[in-house]
């Protein structure tokens, strides 16, 4: 009796959409949230304006948003404080 006919396949992980794809994707998911809990769509949800802002950016203008937020984590994982203030103080 052969035994490797009887073995099932493992299932395949699904592929992660990339890019645009994953924006639309999410963009989908928080609006269909929203339609199932209008509460959440009056109150805001952050505590900071900028912050929010800069999440708005990041969804509608990613190209531009970007760079700047990997030059701001560059600083900080180099240690490199002076750059960080100076990326501070172009805002």
């Amino acid at each position: 009796m052969d035994e490797t006919d009887n073995r099932q396949e493992p299932e395949r992980r699904k592929r992660k959409p990339a890019g645009d794809e994953f924006i639309e994707q999410k963009r989908r998911q928080r609006e269909l949230f929203l339609q199932a809990h209008p509460e959440y769509r009056s109150k805001p949800h952050r505590c900071n304006p900028e912050a929010e802002s800069f999440v708005e950016a990041f969804y509608n203008q990613p190209s531009q948003i970007v760079p700047r937020f990997f030059n701001m984590i560059s600083c900080l994982w180099k240690g490199d404080h002076k750059k960080d203030d100076k990326l501070e103080d172009e805002n």
